[in-house]
């Protein structure tokens, strides 16, 4: 039995990352968003100076803490279950899961930063147009 809460918490760790991540990441948009005061030509300026290498490390810094976050989450639940090795246990699925996360993001991770590159592309060749007689 204790073998199927430890695999249920293993998963529900896995969403609450994800969705930690997502807030995370809200939450920084946002707060972008009122320093730029949410104006769309603003926006377009800033992510024309931002280089995709710092983007990606804004992201991998977020999911590292969102990863963090629901490594403490998982402390407390297995506590209240009253596990006895709750730390290492909380421990291990933290790495575990950086351990996947960094396997996928070695696979993967040429993505981001060819979709973030796609999108300034596309906000330079918007501006080209506007600026056309």
């Amino acid at each position: 039995m204790r073998l199927v809460h430890l695999a249920i918490l293993f998963l529900i760790h896995y969403a609450l990352s994800s969705l930690v991540f997502v807030g995370l990441f809200l939450g920084a948009s946002w707060c972008k968003g009122r320093q730029l005061r949410f104006r769309s030509e603003a926006w377009d300026d800033f992510f024309l100076t931002f280089p995709a290498e710092k983007a990606e490390r804004l992201f991998l810094w977020l999911y590292l803490a969102a990863d963090v976050l629901a490594g403490c989450v998982d402390y407390m639940l297995l506590r209240a279950g009253g596990f006895v090795w709750a730390l290492p246990l909380a421990i291990s699925f933290f790495l575990v899961w950086t351990a996947f996360f960094a396997w996928k993001w070695q696979r993967k991770g040429g993505k981001f930063i060819s979709r973030y590159q796609a999108m300034v592309d596309d906000i330079r060749r918007r501006r080209e147009e506007q600026h056309k007689p």
